[in-house]
């Protein structure tokens, strides 16, 4: 609209030049320094008209800058919510594997603790197996006594 306004007083401008030539033709020789004046107002208007064009296209150009940086924000708008999402996607992955370690250190405790109870009975069957072969190789003593106790009493 600036540019307009610029280019509709710059074409009222030209105008007033040419009313102005045409009076100082009209005014003989003594308008000859009217129309000097006339004309530079008319070649004012006319740099206002080309300035006006130019700031036009300055300001078309900008539009479209600004158009593209726009939609350059809305594409990384676009890309920061994607890796929000990825980022809360992996935030859920690691809260998951944290769980199943949490799980898998109580089954290790778990285990520790069965493979503690298998040493125990292991000891205890250890040491009842020593009582027993103690036993045995007492037994097997008394039986040979008693054998050869039996063999002299038949003996005799």
């Amino acid at each position: 609209r600036i540019t307009e306004a610029i280019t509709q007083i710059a074409v009222k401008t030209n105008i007033l030049s040419v009313n102005a030539s045409i009076e100082a033709a009209r005014a003989g020789e003594q308008g000859k320094g009217f129309e000097v004046v006339a004309e530079e107002v008319g070649k004012l208007a006319d740099n206002a008209v080309e300035s006006a064009r130019q700031i036009a296209e300055i300001v078309e150009a900008a539009a479209a800058l600004a158009e593209e940086g726009m939609a350059a924000t809305a594409e990384v708008v676009q890309m920061m919510d994607g890796i929000a999402e990825r980022v809360t996607q992996i935030d859920r992955m690691v809260q998951s594997v944290a769980a199943a370690m949490a799980h898998q250190q109580d089954h290790i405790v778990e285990i520790e603790s069965n493979v503690g109870n298998i040493r125990t009975v292991a000891s205890k069957n250890a040491a009842a197996s020593e009582e027993i072969t103690a036993t045995m190789v007492h037994l097997s003593r008394l039986a040979d006594d008693t054998r050869r106790l039996a063999e002299r009493f038949w003996a005799s």
